[in-house]
């Protein structure tokens, strides 16, 4: 009986401490099958953008106007993570592209000149005990900027991006998706009640959004469904894999970076971890845009969108478990000396 027991709480612990993967691969396989609900819900962009929406606000609402001031006072870590997202990443991935099929390189080189993701920066950099807010300063500037830097890294790269028509529209759009739920979050919190309560549900709002990240990758995975079946399952793995390498090798390339960066720059731990996830992520939703637009392949985006989600639940969740140990360890001298000398406890 004790070892079945043992063994039902061994499965619990595994759920919990891998439930996000488990999911992850649950919704991208559904998303690839073609399941219906899902490939109907992928044609709506209301939906897609409610959703981002929401997820921003939903991360928004548990940071205090103090946080984002405070980052913006010490501009280092932000401006290291711009500077990995809008010009390292799309840099290194130039060579990597040239390794590809024309239409697959051009689709990589898509996926790293788009700005940081609009949610999973933010609730990851939480994940791992780092500093959201600098995630989220970094993800509402290349946002709010991508209208100007996409344009010219795909002229400088593929010779396009000079139709203005086709970027003027994601000033308002971004604006809606990114800016106004954040604005709206922090408004609330002018409210005692609301910001108090923000703060103590921080964990379940980051869950809830976790939830939203979920079902965007869901409707991105299933918007690619149809070229899966045309290919076949077995033709289409074969084509991915070198697909795949590439998009994981500049994923983790920009990561390194931000940890690299973090040294010179005096980053604590909290900062560097944010400047390695906000700096190394790339939205889902923009880039199919521009992908679509541009009439390259998007199986590039939905692939790094999926490969940073899987890669940093494993880094994230190590950082924080290699930061728990060694406050635990700073912790274990001063309780050992209280220990031995308990007249100094009582003085």
């Amino acid at each position: 009986m004790s070892l079945e027991r043992k063994e039902s709480d061994d499965v619990l612990t595994l759920l919990r401490a891998n439930g996000f993967l488990i999911a992850l691969a649950i919704v991208v396989i559904a998303g690839l099958a073609g399941w219906e609900p899902l490939v109907v819900a992928a044609e709506s962009a209301a939906l897609r953008g409610g959703i981002v929406a929401l997820v921003m606000f939903l991360m928004a609402l548990p940071i205090g106007a103090r946080d984002f001031g405070r980052t913006l006072r010490r501009p280092a870590a932000p401006l290291a993570g711009i500077g990995i997202n809008t010009l390292f990443q799309p840099l290194a991935a130039w060579p990597i592209a040239q390794l590809l099929p024309a239409d697959v390189g051009e689709g990589l080189i898509v996926a790293a000149i788009i700005p940081c993701t609009l949610a999973s920066a933010a609730v990851w950099t939480r994940r791992g005990g780092g500093n959201d807010a600098v995630a989220l300063v970094v993800t509402v500037i290349t946002n709010a900027a991508c209208f100007v830097v996409a344009p010219c890294w795909l002229w400088v790269q593929l010779g396009r991006g000079d139709d203005p028509a086709r970027w003027l529209p994601l000033v308002p759009q971004l604006a809606l998706q990114v800016v106004a739920p954040m604005a709206v979050a922090q408004l609330l919190r002018r409210s005692a009640r609301i910001a108090t309560w923000g703060t103590d549900h921080k964990r379940q709002l980051s869950l809830a959004a976790q939830i939203g990240i979920l079902a965007m990758v869901g409707l991105g995975s299933a918007r690619v469904s149809g070229r899966v079946a045309e290919a076949g399952a077995a033709a289409t793995l074969l084509a991915l894999l070198p697909m795949i390498a590439a998009v994981v090798s500049l994923h983790l390339l920009a990561f390194w970076a931000g940890l690299v960066s973090a040294r010179p720059l005096r980053l604590d731990r909290a900062d560097t971890l944010a400047v390695a996830i906000a700096g190394s992520q790339k939205t889902l939703m923009v880039g199919l845009s521009l992908a679509v637009d541009l009439g390259c392949s998007i199986l590039p985006l939905v692939s790094y969108h999926v490969a940073q989600l899987v890669i940093d639940t494993w880094l994230v969740d190590r950082w924080r478990m290699a930061g728990e140990r060694r406050e635990g360890t700073a912790e274990t001298p001063t309780a050992s000396r209280t220990e031995a000398r308990p007249e100094e406890a009582s003085e």
